[in-house]
This record gives structure tokens, sequence and C-alpha cells, in this order.
């Protein structure tokens, strides 16, 4: 079921970057995001829609969608060493290591156009946040490479679902490396047309570098002992004396959205048909080629094949010097048709001199 404030989302996560889901348990939060993207794939065709989901839910509830299952033991993380001081200490770093096979998958998945779901059953919380910090690095980049050859005209959009955001807006559950280097991308990710819709139980177990960044949010039923700080003060300044609404039990599967100081009800959401499984090691069905205008690839300069050694070898080293001495070999010839006509003539003049000679 479509509600006119999903279109007032969806512009909102899409063009500004962000939008985070606040509430507890059986408080209608997956209902709110599985509503909003079968929106966003019904209506927005443009938008390719990707669900994160660690808790498996999405698999028997949604609507018809592809989903990849990413099992358990898929992924290595080892340290190595990268340096070491005088003393003996050593530093180390994390790699992570994604299986060959389901990272291949994962890549064709996220290169079409058709929305996708991901069953991540990994049980590290550390492995969750690098799984989903993989996804959103890799259409960051794809993006990126595509505003560049489009000139900023970028005709395709992404909307990314996160459940449980505190394995990826965390720094104590995610490593500090990609930490950091995710909390750059997501700042500029409303650039280049990327929106995530996450969720979490308490607005403080989101980074508050993160939270900076976000468009707004969707604030449902929280416990008193979370009515703190700053969820305190942000719902005093939007409701006034009416803020304490949203630690009533009746205040369940309905939403406060910040951005506008709406609240929002939601009705269940029934899906339609149900997901099927792309196996693992699928390959992709060969796509008719496109027009000239409507693949990006085809404004990419090719590069310039180099020469092989040995014709950059003529060019430079003897082609020059045949130049140089071409000049000389032609007045060497010229001067020896010189001199032969000379003595030709010397030799007619002295014939004639003995013939008219003088008795």
């Amino acid at each position: 079921m479509s509600l006119p404030i999903f279109d007032r989302l969806y512009s909102d996560i899409v063009e500004m970057g962000g939008i985070h889901t606040i509430g507890t348990k059986q408080t209608g939060k997956s209902n709110l995001k599985k509503s909003l993207t079968a929106h966003v794939i019904k209506n927005h065709p443009e938008t390719k829609s990707i669900i994160i989901d660690p808790e498996g839910s999405w698999e028997f509830s949604f609507s018809k969608i592809r989903f990849y299952r990413i099992p358990k033991k898929s992924m290595k993380i080892t340290e190595e060493q990268i340096g070491q001081r005088l003393n003996g200490q050593v530093f180390t770093r994390k790699v992570y290591r994604l299986d060959k096979t389901i990272k291949s998958d994962v890549l064709k998945l996220l290169k079409d156009k058709k929305p996708v779901l991901f069953i991540v059953e990994l049980d590290d919380p550390e492995e969750i946040g690098y799984f989903s910090a993989f996804v959103i690095e890799t259409i960051y980049d794809m993006q990126r490479i595509k505003r560049k050859y489009w000139k900023g005209n970028l005709k395709q959009s992404y909307f990314v679902v996160l459940e449980e955001a505190e394995n990826i807006f965390d720094s104590s559950s995610l490593d500090k490396t990609i930490f950091n280097k995710l909390r750059k991308k997501y700042a500029e990710m409303a650039n280049l047309k990327i929106g995530i819709l996450s969720s979490s139980q308490r607005l403080t177990e989101v980074s508050k570098k993160f939270r900076a960044k976000m468009a707004g949010y969707l604030i449902g039923h929280v416990l008193e002992d979370d009515f703190i700080g700053i969820l305190q003060r942000m719902l005093k300044l939007k409701l006034g004396k009416k803020a304490q609404i949203v630690t009533e039990p009746s205040f369940r599967h309905s939403f406060f959205y910040t951005a506008t100081n709406q609240i929002i009800k939601l009705p269940k959401f029934k899906a339609e048909g149900k997901p099927y499984l792309i196996q693992r090691g699928f390959s992709m069905p060969k796509q008719e080629p496109q027009a000239e205008n409507e693949t990006w690839r085809q404004s990419i300069p090719k590069p310039k094949k180099k020469p092989p050694l040995w014709k950059i070898f003529i060019n430079w080293v003897i082609f020059p010097m045949s130049i140089t001495q071409a000049p000389r070999i032609q007045n060497k010839t010229q001067n020896q048709e010189v001199e032969e006509e000379e003595e030709y003539l010397t030799e007619e003049m002295d014939s004639e001199t003995e013939e008219f000679t003088p008795l």
C-alpha cells in the first residue's frame, strides 16, 4: 500500500543521503521499511533497491524479489603485520577476505538494474558490518565513475535498506579504517544519488559522525529509559509538551517524522508474491546491445595502444639518423654529377682544340 508521504520520504532519502528509523522491538520498523521499499520498486524503476538483512525476516515476509544468501564461514578475518618499532612493538591491521565465488556473484548482482535482497547469515557483527560497507563502497565507486563520464547527469539512483545499523554505523563494532572511509563517503552519497534507510532500537547506537549527516529521523515507540539526551531535546523542540507521546503504548506502529513534524500511521504490509533464491555461482543472461546514447561505457574514450619496442627504436633512433644523413648523400651525388659533366666538357674542349690547332 502506497501513501502520499512515501514520495516525500523517497526524495529525502535519495536526495539528502539517508533517514534513520528508531524504535523498540515490535513497533513496526520492518513494516515501514517493507512498505516504503515496495513503493520504490513499483513507482521508481530508475532506482535500484538493495536490502541487506542479517535477521532473515525479509525472505518470508516480503514481495517477489530475487535474494542471495551469504552463508556462514564465507568470510575470514586475519591480521597482518604492517610495521615494527625499535622497542619491538608490532603494528597490525585486519584483512577481510570474502569467498571469491560469493564476491563475484555480489558484484554481478550490484551491476544490473534489478532490485536484490541479501540474506546475511554471518554471526560476527564485524563481518556483517564489513559486508554492508563492501556493498555501499561498490555502488559508491560505480556512481562516481558514471558521474565522471556522464558529466554529472546520473540516470540511475540507489535505495539501500539496512537492518541493524549498529553493525556499520558504530565504530566499536567495525574496523576503524573502514569506519572512517565509510563516514567520508556517507557525506557525499547525496551528490551521487545514493540513499540509505537504516534503523536501530536506540539513537545512541549510531555514531554522531553519521547522525549529523542524516536528512531526518522516523521516531517510533521508545522506552522511557531511552527518552533522554538528544532524543528528548529534539522531540521537545518539535512537539513541545506532547513529546512524551512516543513513550506511550498507543504510539506503536506510528512514527514521527522530524523533517515535516508529521505523525505517520501505517497499515500492515501485504506481500505480493514470494522472494526467490539465486543459486551460488550463477551466470547472468546475455543482454542485447543497447543504443550508443543509452550506455555510458561507450562514451568512455578508449586508451591508445602502445607501439612495440622495435617501432619505438626505429621511429626515435634510426629514422632521425636517416633524415639527417639523407641531404649529405644527395649533395654528394650532385657533386659527383657536376664533376662528371665538367670532365666531359673538358674532354670535348680538348678534342676541339686538337682538331683546330694551326699547323
